[in-house]
C-alpha cells in the first residue's frame, strides 16, 4: 500500500498532464470540468473527515 504522499505525488502528476495537454490542443473546457468534480470530491472528504474528528470527540 502506498503512503499518503506518495500517492498525492502521483496524482499531481497525472493532472498536470491532463492540463497540459488540454491547453495544448485548447481543450480548456474538459480541464475546468474535471477541476470542479476534482474540487467537490476533495470538499467531501474533507467533511467526512471533520465529521470523524466531531464523532471521535462526542464518543470521549
Amino acid at each position: 500500500m502506498r503512503n499518503r504522499r506518495g500517492t498525492t505525488l502521483e496524482l499531481l502528476q497525472s493532472h498536470f498532464s491532463f492540463f497540459c495537454f488540454c491547453y495544448r490542443y485548447k481543450e480548456a473546457d474538459p480541464f475546468f470540468i474535471f477541476m470542479k468534480s476534482l474540487t467537490m470530491f476533495n470538499n467531501s472528504i474533507f467533511r467526512q473527515s471533520e465529521d470523524e474528528d466531531d464523532n471521535s470527540e462526542i464518543n470521549k
